[in-house]
């Protein structure tokens, strides 16, 4: 299923403050771990997409955030799939949509 991660703002590594957005892809791998190991796996999902997103744009330039989205990308879906684990969720794939200085 496709979670649509809303316009936030983050700061990057040479103080420049940027909005972004992007989509979240999961798939729910054990439906009872998704339903009673957290309260509502698909919010807290996203909001660690949020959270994962910003701390991985506060270490690296505005300039590079062009140039690495790919890195980027990869870099958030191994953060989520660390902590969804356990809540039977399996993070296949995050994408950046806009970004914008």
């Amino acid at each position: 299923m496709a979670i649509p991660i809303s316009h936030q703002t983050a700061i990057t590594k040479d103080n420049v403050t940027i909005t972004i957005d992007g989509v979240l892809y999961v798939k729910v791998m054990d439906p009872v771990r998704a339903s009673y190991g957290v309260d509502n796996a698909l919010y807290a999902v996203g909001q660690l997409a949020q959270t994962t997103m910003r701390s991985e744009l506060g270490k690296i330039t505005l300039d590079k955030t062009f140039e690495e989205r790919e890195a980027l990308n990869l870099a958030i879906v191994a953060s989520i799939n660390g902590a969804a684990e356990a809540w039977g969720l399996t993070c296949l794939r995050y994408e950046i949509k806009d970004i914008t200085p």
